[in-house]
């Protein structure tokens, strides 16, 4: 389906792009007829006024990740405006892997200052498993979100079908990860902490 824009610009509208970039489907045309308005309305992009090459991309930006954010949680939704919340410092452990039912199960911790949130927050895991020594490929890594909020007191990310990506005769695996926190308020997403290490498994 041909999606048509009210603000043609020279190096392509925004708005069409949007739409194209987030994949929505005819099936969702009438989240399409939002879009442009929601843009303009709340986050303060004028896609008429298109002198300066700088249309504050920045809302747009934020919009993106709002919404990507609200998918992988399971809440697809057109998100409502919110203002950007500095993301707090954290760290990641990965601390041992567990076969069950051909999945590998890691238990992790995320770790936080005192008094903050940590409920606010979902970690997602993007996960590249291989033999030990081996290098980071950027296209493997493939995302795996925890099962429970940064407060929880035990958190769990899955690994489904862990048997075709190493097998089960090893008994360390080496990961290479790079670990996000999904606002569940604003659908936000942190910037990614990346991370190499060797994971015992059993």
């Amino acid at each position: 389906m041909e999606v048509r824009s009210d603000f043609p610009m020279k190096f392509g509208n925004p708005g069409t792009n949007l739409i194209k970039f987030i994949g929505i489907s005819s099936a969702r045309l009438k989240k399409v007829l939002l879009l442009q308005c929601l843009i303009k309305q709340f986050y303060c992009i004028d896609l008429g006024l298109l002198r300066n090459i700088n249309i504050r991309l920045h809302g747009l930006n934020l919009f993106v990740s709002a919404y990507h954010g609200f998918v992988t949680l399971g809440d697809e939704h057109i998100p409502t405006p919110q203002r950007f919340v500095k993301f707090p410092p954290f760290a990641v452990r990965m601390e041992n892997g567990v076969r069950v039912n051909g999945s590998l199960v890691i238990s992790t911790v995320v770790t936080m200052a005192e008094g903050l949130d940590a409920g606010r927050y979902r970690l997602l895991a993007k996960l590249q498993l291989t033999e030990p020594g081996k290098g980071r490929h950027p296209g493997l890594l493939r995302n795996y979100l925890a099962d429970a909020n940064c407060d929880a007191a035990q958190i769990r990310v899955t690994v489904p079908g862990y048997t075709e990506q190493v097998g089960f005769e090893l008994e360390q695996i080496q990961v290479h990860a790079q670990f996000i926190l999904i606002d569940n308020v604003t659908g936000f997403r942190s910037q990614s902490h990346q991370q190499s290490f060797i994971l015992s498994v059993r």
